[in-house]
């Protein structure tokens, strides 16, 4: 029903929306209702395959929600390797997971969330590939994650003081004010 909202409305969320369902319902389905499941999966996969066409006519890059969109297909490719082992998904999946950190400014409170489920995908790579080079770039990648987070906190110590510098200098001008009315008040009292 989402998948026909879609095609009719060309709303990206009911398909992202049918796709999430799909494999809930897959998830808790009973193992021995075969023909069940196998509907399942191939709406699944229909849905997918239309979400990937979709992808590819309509590149995401210049809206703003085109991070949430990356990391949504990144995470059910992600999990439909996991089910059927096909190496072609999980290459799909850290794509789209990577451009969902690409794509996510820094300081965003999703980008830790979208870097580890990213790092996930890549562990499997370089576990399913043996590849050293992936655990690398994976580490790689966490230490640029935890300078950012230094920087920023860096940054956010610096403009407190910032901060706290303005306000003292506000309150001695405004005491130096006070001071000139004083004296101003007592040099006409005297006059």
């Amino acid at each position: 029903m989402l998948e026909g909202r879609f095609r009719s409305h060309g709303r990206l969320e009911n398909l992202e929306n049918a796709i999430l369902n799909y494999e809930k319902a897959i998830k808790y389905a009973e193992p021995s209702h075969y023909a069940c499941r196998s509907k399942f999966y191939q709406r699944l996969e229909d849905a997918l395959t239309l979400h990937h066409e979709r992808a590819v006519k309509f590149p995401l890059n210049n809206q703003t929600n085109a991070p949430a969109h990356h990391y949504k297909l990144g995470d059910v490719l992600l999990e439909r390797f996991e089910r059927f082992g096909e190496l072609e998904d999980l290459d799909s999946a850290i794509s789209n997971l990577q451009k969902s950190v690409d794509l996510t400014p820094e300081g965003h409170p999703d980008k830790k969330r979208f870097r580890n489920r990213l790092r996930y995908g890549m562990e499997k790579k370089a576990h399913i590939e043996g590849e050293r080079i992936e655990e690398e770039r994976i580490e790689t990648e966490y230490i640029k994650m935890e300078l950012i987070e230094k920087e920023l906190t860096e940054k956010k110590r610096i403009k407190k003081e910032h901060i706290e510098k303005e306000r003292i200098e506000k309150a001695r001008i405004e005491k130096a004010r006070i001071e000139r009315e004083r004296i101003e008040r007592e040099r006409t009292e005297k006059e």
